[in-house]
């Protein structure tokens, strides 16, 4: 069990097209169009700049997700890490006070074979984590 590499911060906007005009004015660029996440019910672009990749989030009011920009609001909340097992990093993640936010899922937005679980924890917030290869 590894906890790899950040993946990327997770932004939560309420215009996906006015805040990445605003990444591209920083040097971002989109990795390609934007991406409807059927699961999430959400709009997601991921943009990256030298070796950061950022992805930006605009949820449908009916995506639970949506509550959050009350306090999220273009801002950043979730950093997403890689992880070489999913199940065991959220057990052992677990064990260190982590609570489960989101359960597994797969994360098409990602690649056609990642896999992400959502964690918060009382002192850093939520995390995600991303098995690639599952």
């Amino acid at each position: 069990m590894t906890i790899g590499r950040i993946h990327h911060l997770g932004y939560l906007v309420k215009n996906l097209e006015k805040s990445t005009d605003i990444f591209k004015t920083l040097g971002y660029k989109p990795e390609g169009d934007y991406y409807w996440d059927p699961i999430r019910l959400c709009k997601i672009c991921f943009l990256n700049k030298d070796e950061e990749k950022i992805e930006l989030i605009e949820p449908e009011i009916a995506s639970d997700i949506y509550p959050l920009l009350s306090v999220y609001n273009n801002m950043i909340y979730h950093v997403c890490y890689v992880v070489d097992n999913l199940d065991q990093t959220v057990e052992y993640l677990k064990g260190k006070g982590f609570l489960l936010f989101k359960d597994k899922q797969a994360a098409p937005a990602i690649s056609e074979k990642a896999t992400v679980v959502f964690l918060k924890h009382i002192r850093i917030g939520i995390i995600e984590l991303v098995q690639e290869d599952t």
